[in-house]
């Protein structure tokens, strides 16, 4: 796309798929009366929280997505490591 945002070259599985048609987030109202309504539910937890990780980075890097995101996980599968990890991301919260 013609868009200025700087993107890493993607390689491997996926790597010709456009992710500006995945992001259609930024482009969708939002009224005054919707907070706390929209957001982003990822269950991880062990060893997929790299995932979750990774998906909340093309979301707010990529996308431009600035909405709240849950990590839904079982109890004891979230390091203390790896929530402080997650406290540099704005708006992430685990459940």
């Amino acid at each position: 796309s013609s868009d200025a945002r700087a993107r890493p070259a993607a390689t491997g599985p996926g790597a010709g798929v456009d992710l500006d048609s995945f992001c259609i987030a930024p482009l969708l109202p939002v009224g005054e009366g919707d907070a706390g309504q929209r957001g982003v539910v990822i269950c991880a937890g062990g060893p997929y929280l790299g995932l979750a990780w990774i998906t909340i980075r093309i979301l707010r890097d990529f996308c431009q997505c600035r909405l709240p995101v849950e990590i839904w996980h079982l109890p004891g599968e979230v390091p203390a490591e790896a929530a402080a990890a997650f406290k540099h991301i704005d708006a992430v919260e685990f459940r």
